[in-house]
């Protein structure tokens, strides 16, 4: 600290889940988990224009297939060496308890309901339209598609998927 600064009290802050760890170990408390809110969260996506839906379906039913094989492989504890091995090698994390916070979040923010979340979306566009009123006018349900979803539920290999999940 620089002498002739006099330290500063902070009443609260929002910290990311890797930031929290360091001051949750000192004493300092949680007033509010993001993840204990139940506020409508929207998970793993692809976001792609129609045009390029409509033109390439192949494709973006096996991008979202591998979306749900990585989620799962997350999600299953068996995993858990390796996950924290890649994160921390492509993350650059040096120390092994950055690894395992970075796991933690990981395993927070992973799901297999790959499927648009209409109530998450809405809570985004109430936020953004505050910036840009255009962006209220936007028709969600125009635009979200669970077409890809849908065919993996039907095809059983989202079912199969959760059954890796431990």
């Amino acid at each position: 600290m620089h002498p002739e600064r006099k330290p500063s009290n902070i009443d609260a802050a929002a910290l990311t889940y890797a930031l929290s760890e360091v001051p949750l170990k000192a004493g300092f408390r949680s007033l509010a988990d993001t993840a204990e809110l139940k506020a409508p969260y929207q998970g793993p996506g692809i976001c792609a224009l129609k045009v390029n839906l409509a033109s390439r379906p192949d494709f973006y039913l096996r991008l979202t297939r591998g979306l749900a094989e990585a989620s799962a492989f997350i999600l299953d504890s068996g995993s858990k060496a390796d996950v924290v091995r890649i994160l921390q090698r492509n993350l650059r994390l040096s120390k092994a308890d950055e690894g395992e916070a970075s796991y933690k979040v990981l395993r927070l923010s992973t799901t297999l309901d790959l499927a648009p979340n209409p109530a998450a979306w809405k809570s985004v566009q109430r936020i953004v339209a505050k910036v840009n009123p255009k962006i209220a006018q936007v028709d969600l349900d125009s635009i979200l598609d669970a077409s890809f979803v849908r065919n993996l539920e039907a095809s059983g290999f989202l079912a199969e998927q959760r059954k890796k999940v431990k």
